[in-house]
């Protein structure tokens, strides 16, 4: 057997381990399926073929889930009563979410998978406002020569 598949096998079964999944992994060159302990078996080897859609579907849900954020951040901006229903985290991330997309355009909401509502609100204040002026720089300019939108290697977040 190949090494670096042994290594593979070896980091999966470490993680079906931590993750203390039940039941019985069955894998050949034809067949990839899990039975779980009700023998209940589920093909896994059509989701592992077609990555592009889990990415796509995370996306799509990473997308509404801001959305939602910004829905909410907006009608917080309107009705400060509204507040009050809210958690102090939920009600600083929709406000977080909202203004950094006033701020640099709703028509990007979905377009950095980096940018998720709970990664706006672990930033610092600071953190925060470089984010907003580095995106929308980046935006209207565009990527360099050799640059790429890594906007995680850009803000390093430290406790305040």
């Amino acid at each position: 057997m190949d090494l670096e598949i042994l290594q593979q096998l070896q980091q999966l079964y470490s993680l079906w381990q931590t993750k203390e999944q039940l039941g019985t992994l069955h894998m050949t060159l034809q067949q990839l399926h899990w039975t779980t302990p009700d023998q209940t078996t589920v093909d896994l080897k059509p989701i592992i073929e077609q990555p592009t859609k889990l990415v796509k579907l995370s996306l799509d849900g990473l997308s509404q889930k801001t959305q939602v954020y910004f829905d909410l951040g907006k009608s917080l901006q309107t009705d400060k009563k509204t507040q009050k229903k809210y958690s102090k985290a939920k009600v600083k991330t929709a406000q977080r979410v909202y203004k950094f997309y006033t701020f640099i355009g709703e028509d990007q909401i979905g377009l950095h998978p980096t940018l998720t509502p709970s990664y706006l609100y672990r930033l610092s204040n600071t953190q925060f406002n470089a984010l907003m002026l580095d995106k929308l720089a980046f935006t209207f300019s565009g990527p360099q020569v050799g640059e790429v939108d890594n906007l995680s290697s850009k803000i390093h977040i430290t406790p305040d």
